[in-house]
């Protein structure tokens, strides 16, 4: 049975003090109004599942579950940097034929990405959360009986007693899209090998088994959407090198690819929220009729051929300050002859790259128009001294996408490097080489971003909290 929360169990008390009303009561009017008040309250099982067309639930802040009080603001910034810089030297890896990456994914570091989606797996149900990237196709948990695995602040899922796991075997067709599959005559069933940039690696066996997320598009998440036969990777062998612990329990892949989790199902829409990234933030992910798109606020969604088909390209025309224009699209314009360029929209990277020679027009013209007022900085390049104007007095950066413009609030624009750091820093940096651009989720904070793969499209609607 699935676990019941405390609302239920509150909702439990209150029907039992009204069916005793309803019993001690000569009053037949009142015994037929309690009982109309009865039956659309509890007239369901509120831990029956049930398969909607679309559910929403709650992504959570991943400080509150994978805290390393030993990090200071400015390791976490450092290490923002460093993997925003991981993720776009493996996405460029992936545009270029040139690169074999075919078995690498960027990492998501817990400290850094901190969103987390709680959902329940197997039979009987257990708990368990895996972070969400939009740049990694499989879905894959720490699993027991394990090998060789790392600590985590929950216990393993374990697929020898879920009684719902199914090994995929070496003859299922979606073995082979499976990344470094093994198979052989003395073990029939389909091992993967994912490695990630920093030579971080899990390997372990794919299966099936039965998910269950609390909806909350109805009924405040009492009830329970199960989706069955989902396919993921058991990790039995897993190695990392970051030094962001504890580590996540799992990845949730949701590229395109058809081993993602969106991949996976029908609901070829679906749509995420991140809080600000204070302690303690939460958001929502939603999928099918749940999401809630502002029609006219899309850009298209671009098929740029093969693996780039994966991820989420959309058309970059312009970046502004304030009024002032910076005729940048050239730099974001994807060269189909080289196979680079184009602009990416990624959770997983925390800063948003911009190709250099766009970075600094960028910043130049912040310059000039807060009069040069820079500060001395020692992670992020940019950095001035708003004291005089107040931030939220800053000059608006603002997205120009083919369809629509996207202004950054100010809390998705400005970084302080340290809580003693008195100035502020622009929350992107200049890529590394290529041409690539690609939008972090610091940028994408408390914003709506919906993803609709039936008509190719990308909405980007910024919100003032994103509850769920």
């Amino acid at each position: 049975k699935l676990p019941r929360d405390s609302t239920e169990a509150s909702l439990s008390r209150v029907v039992l003090s009204l069916l005793s009303a309803v019993f001690s009561s000569s009053n037949f009017t009142l015994i037929i109004l309690i009982l109309c008040i009865l039956y659309p309250v509890y007239g369901v099982n509120h831990t029956e599942p049930r398969k909607p067309t679309g559910f929403s639930t709650r992504v959570i802040h991943g400080s509150s579950l994978f805290h390393n009080p030993n990090l200071t603001k400015a390791d976490r910034v450092r290490m923002a940097i460093h993997q925003s810089y991981a993720r776009y030297d493996y996405l460029l890896g992936k545009q270029s034929s040139r690169v074999s990456v075919d078995d690498i994914e960027a990492w998501v570091r817990p400290e850094a990405n901190e969103y987390v989606v709680e959902f329940y797996i197997g039979k009987p149900a257990v708990k368990y959360y895996a972070m969400i990237d939009t740049g990694s196709k499989l879905f894959w948990l720490q699993c027991d009986p394990c090998l060789k695995c790392y600590n985590m602040s929950i216990p393993r899922y374990n697929l020898e007693t879920s009684e719902t796991f199914i090994p995929m075997l070496c003859d299922d067709s979606d073995c082979s899209n499976v990344p470094g599959n093994n198979c052989s005559e003395r073990y029939d069933k389909c091992q993967y090998t994912q490695r990630y940039v920093d030579d971080t690696a899990s390997t372990g066996i794919m299966g099936f088994d039965t998910l269950f997320f609390r909806d909350h598009s109805l009924n405040n998440g009492l009830l329970m959407y199960r989706w069955e036969l989902v396919t993921l990777g058991c990790g039995s062998y897993n190695e990392f090198r970051s030094m962001a612990k504890p580590y996540p329990p799992g990845i949730v892949g949701m590229n395109r690819n058809p081993l993602s989790l969106i991949g996976q199902t029908e609901h070829k829409r679906f749509s995420y929220c991140f809080g600000d990234r204070n302690e303690g933030a939460s958001g929502y992910i939603r999928f099918g009729d749940a999401t809630d798109f502002k029609e006219n606020d899309y850009t298209s969604l671009l098929l740029l051929g093969g693996d780039r088909n994966e991820h989420y390209y959309v058309t970059l025309k312009d970046i502004s300050v304030g009024d002032v224009s910076l005729s940048l699209g050239r730099f974001f314009r994807y060269d189909n002859e080289f196979k680079e360029g184009g602009f990416l929209i990624d959770s997983g990277s925390v800063y948003t790259l911009l190709y250099s020679e766009a970075y600094y027009k960028l910043t130049a013209e912040l310059g000039r128009q807060l009069n040069k007022t820079s500060y001395p900085s020692y992670l992020l390049l940019s950095c001035y001294d708003l004291s005089k104007i107040t931030v939220a007095k800053a000059p608006v950066v603002t997205f120009h996408f083919e369809g629509f413009d996207f202004k950054l609030p100010v809390q998705n624009t400005w970084e302080k490097e340290d809580h003693d750091f008195d100035g502020y820093c622009l929350a992107m940096i200049p890529s590394s080489s290529g041409q690539t651009g690609m939008l972090g989720n610091f940028q994408q904070q408390n914003v709506d971003v919906g993803y609709d793969l039936f008509e190719n499209r990308l909405y980007l609607n910024p919100k003032p909290y994103c509850y769920v």
